[in-house]
């Protein structure tokens, strides 16, 4: 509360705007899952709810909530820990902001992902055209991206452009908004 953190709710925006029924039938990663904020939002779409994250901690808290299916302790960037899938849908909030490059991340959504399977992501909006690089590495430790840089990353790893693109306000921090993109892409 005390950050203020409007990742779920740019992720509900987003979910929105998809055609996915909400009956109950997908299978759905919630990946770096942490407590479990996003899973109220994601189990109408669910027959499997699995969250995974790097952090025991954060596993612990998502199971008191008791909203998934699984749980399971996962790197983003290592595929031989992620879940196997395939997915229908992956849900990454306010995640991607540990990683400056996201290429491997990407290809490892694609490869746990169904063909035509959605990935809806939020990231801390560097502004275009921002760094070369497309990421840079903020004062707080987490990296920000521009647009242009996910687009490209997203491609390489074979999924759509970014659509119903959400630019917000992700959280706060020390009271200063910070500034955010959320989107859906489709494999």
């Amino acid at each position: 509360k005390r950050l203020d953190n409007r990742g779920p709710i740019i992720v509900g925006q987003v979910l929105d705007q998809l055609p996915l029924p909400k009956t109950g039938k997908l299978h759905v990663l919630d990946a770096g899952c942490g407590t479990g904020l996003c899973a109220p939002l994601l189990q109408p779409f669910a027959e499997v709810l699995h969250g995974c994250d790097l952090s025991v901690g954060m596993l612990n808290e998502s199971r008191k909530k008791g909203c998934y299916t699984l749980l399971t302790r996962s790197d983003l960037s290592s595929i031989g820990t992620l879940p196997p899938g395939p997915f229908d849908l992956i849900v990454t909030s306010d995640v991607l902001v540990y990683f400056g490059d996201l290429a491997e991340v990407f290809r490892n959504f694609a490869r746990i992902s169904r063909p035509g399977g959605w990935l809806i992501v939020t990231v801390e909006d560097a502004g275009d055209p921002g760094p070369a690089q497309g990421w840079t590495l903020d004062v707080s430790g987490r990296h920000r991206h521009t647009l242009t840089y996910l687009k490209s990353a997203l491609a390489k790893a074979g999924y759509s452009a970014p659509r119903h693109v959400v630019q917000a306000t992700l959280r706060r921090e020390m009271g200063v908004p910070v500034p955010g993109i959320g989107f859906a892409t489709q494999r």
